[in-house]
């Protein structure tokens, strides 16, 4: 019998040898629609609820109310355009409006649309080039970015779930960046 055993493990140990290394190779990444969220989406207002740095320039420094809303859809192109809107400390601080032009793409010039390129209309300043890393198609995305070298993530969560973010949203997040600096504030719903 011990022999008959040592017989099939000495089979199958051969065998996984010669298998296929299909198991050791890393599965490419899912690469989410950037243009369905920018399409379909965008007409419901979004607001930044978290990010992994305490300041962002770009977005109004440490501004604590800070959402997108799609204006229209640009024509005969693979974008839309939106307008930012930042409150800088207190939801009753007068809003600044940033409008942008966000674009879908790849990088490989075919394929899944998962980057957004994001342009200020009035000075044509690329602010972000940022990768959709995660949508869950109802309330939440995730948006990483590289900036002097360093990793920067964004996770942005509609209007009717601003006040709670789900859990599968942050541990996403947290798949690109550990910090997490709370942004929103839900006064913010209401002014």
């Amino acid at each position: 019998m011990t022999t008959q055993l040592s017989t099939v493990f000495c089979i199958m140990a051969a065998a996984i040898i010669h298998l296929p290394e299909v198991h050791s190779k890393p599965n490419p990444e899912k690469k989410y629609d950037a243009w369905q969220e920018l399409n379909t989406r965008f007409n419901e207002r979004y607001y930044l609820t978290h990010r992994s740095h305490v300041v962002d320039v770009k977005l109004g420094g440490r501004a604590r109310c800070v959402s997108v809303l799609k204006t229209t859809p640009v024509f005969g192109e693979h974008s839309i355009n939106a307008r930012i809107t930042i409150k800088a400390n207190r939801p009753t601080d007068v809003a600044t409006n940033k409008d942008v032009k966000m674009t879908a793409y790849t990088p490989k010039g075919s394929g899944t649309e998962y980057k957004i390129k994001t342009m200020d209309q009035h000075t044509r300043e690329l602010l972000y080039n940022q990768e959709l890393t995660y949508t869950d198609h109802r309330s939440c995305r995730v948006l990483v970015y590289t900036a002097d070298g360093d990793t920067h993530c964004q996770l942005w969560v509609n209007q009717r779930a601003a006040s709670s973010v789900s859990r599968g949203c942050t541990t996403e997040y947290r798949k690109y960046c550990s910090a997490m600096h709370p942004v929103f504030q839900p006064e913010c719903l209401n002014n």
